[in-house]
């Protein structure tokens, strides 16, 4: 549950942070009041809480990571490929290019996140379909008469 709260809190961030320029590098600007505005679209967006200092956390720890798969070239998490064109923005051309190749890795393997939510999604509908058949079927029959007759 964790992984996929983490990843829906990255694919908003990302694209929410578009909008906000001055967050993109540190001491790129006044920035008094922008990290709680970015905080509360992202909390409405997921409808959950999410911290100023947990997105401030966040975008420190992600241009961190960008910086490094920037400087090493390789990655295994793909939780970074939403950030993407952030990747361009700052400049960081060879983390930009890892981070193509992993969606495309990803695309050609048929993990598309669409594909995979939906697939969730469908999963769960289905389940619940047959739960709720299973107690009907249970209620249609009444209390079991096998045993101790």
């Amino acid at each position: 549950m964790s992984t996929r709260c983490d990843e829906e809190l990255h694919e908003a961030l990302s694209r929410l942070l578009r909008d906000y320029p001055i967050l993109w590098r540190p001491h790129g600007g006044p920035i008094v009041g922008q990290y709680k505005e970015l905080a509360e679209k992202v909390s409405k967006e997921l409808q959950r809480q999410v911290t100023a200092e947990k997105v401030k956390n966040t975008l420190r720890k992600t241009r961190y990571r960008l910086q490094r798969l920037d400087r090493q070239g390789t990655s295994n998490r793909t939780k970074s490929c939403a950030y993407r064109w952030y990747a361009q923005e700052l400049g960081y051309v060879r983390a930009a290019e890892v981070l193509s190749t992993l969606i495309e890795t990803e695309k050609f393997r048929g993990f598309e996140k669409e594909d995979t939510l939906k697939a969730r999604k469908d999963f769960a509908e289905k389940m619940g379909e047959e739960m709720q058949a299973v107690r009907n079927q249970e209620d249609n029959d009444g209390p079991s008469t096998s045993a101790g007759a």
